[in-house]
């Protein structure tokens, strides 16, 4: 994608009012279990799309030793009682 012409505020504007928006407004988030899969290929999707990633540095996700879920073979009970396996 092309860098906006218009000013984000503009354009969160003319998209809450109809008007013809140059983008949808809009922000994922993440959640660390999928950096820590994904590592490098997240990195790259980060990089290619700036305005859903607003501010995002390679290198500034801290991961775990080994890639993936950390909780694998784990039995877990959350507060309401559930048990996670």
């Amino acid at each position: 994608m092309k860098k906006p012409s218009i000013s984000w505020r503009e354009n969160y504007l003319r998209c809450v009012e109809f008007r013809e928006p140059e983008y949808i407004p809009c922000r994922i988030t993440v959640m660390w279990p999928l950096w820590n899969t994904y590592r490098e290929r997240l990195e790259e999707v980060a990089l290619r799309h700036p305005l859903v990633f607003p501010g995002f540095k390679p290198g500034s996700v801290k991961y775990g030793e080994k890639p993936g879920v950390l909780r694998i073979n784990r039995t877990l009970r959350d507060p309401f009682g559930c048990v996670w396996s």
